[in-house]
């Protein structure tokens, strides 16, 4: 049974690495996961619009306070 996507935890990721592909592939194979992947920080500028497994690269870690204040925004 697929989580209620209203009650989903947003995650921000930090480093779209092996780790982070990791954890998106066992998040896909989930269905039933209560948190939902809604962007990446990285440390490269040039990494910011790429896209991992679908989730995109949203800026790098020194925006943190940035794309947080955002993804907030967005959210209501």
């Amino acid at each position: 049974m697929a989580a209620d996507p209203a009650s989903r935890v947003p995650v921000l990721l930090v480093g779209p690495g092996q780790e982070a592909d990791i954890y998106l592939r066992a998040l896909q194979r989930d269905s039933t996961s209560t948190y939902w992947p809604v962007g990446f920080l990285d440390t490269s500028p040039a990494e910011t619009g790429a896209m991992l497994r679908g989730v995109p690269v949203l800026g790098t870690t020194d925006e943190f306070e940035a794309v947080t204040a955002d993804l907030d925004r967005n959210r209501r």
